[in-house]
């Protein structure tokens, strides 16, 4: 007669004292399958020789043309890179080059409306901006046509 084993006891693996992390990553944890994707495209365009930021670049400021032949048997010139895609790759390499800025709405409610805590008239405020454009180093003759400014005192 075959004796029966007693079934083997589950362990149970020590808790963590971490907060479960219900499936994504948790915030500030790099995405490490992106990061290698990147490093390997960067590792490749390194290989071949190619900088898509200079590409781009180059593109925009390409002014060379070619000649080509009309309908009617004539000939244009034309540029190589056309202007909608100079436009955009000045409008890619923009988004690197400056922020970009979030739009920001000022608003209140009937509990808290906007107010305006303090207000200065405009030759006063005018006097001022110009004396701190001049503690930072500006002139008049460095600020743009039609920019309000004071007389020198």
């Amino acid at each position: 007669m075959a004796t029966r084993k007693a079934p083997a006891r589950r362990r149970t693996l020590p808790t963590s004292t971490r907060a479960p992390v219900s499936g994504r990553t948790r915030k500030g944890v790099p995405n490490k399958a992106k990061a290698a994707f990147r490093d390997a495209l960067r590792a490749y365009a390194t290989r071949k020789h190619v900088d898509p930021w200079h590409f781009m670049v180059d593109c925009i400021a390409d002014d060379t043309t070619s000649v080509r032949l009309t309908a009617d048997g004539g000939t244009i010139t034309v540029p190589t890179v056309s202007l909608a895609h100079k436009i955009e790759c000045a409008k890619e390499l923009a988004n690197y080059i400056e922020p970009k800025l979030r739009s920001v709405v000022v608003s209140g409610d009937a509990a808290n409306p906007v107010s305006v805590l303090h207000a200065m008239p405009q030759d006063q405020f005018d006097t001022l901006l110009q004396r701190r454009l001049a503690e930072a180093g500006y002139t008049p003759a460095m600020l743009p046509e039609g920019a309000p400014h004071a007389e020198p005192q």
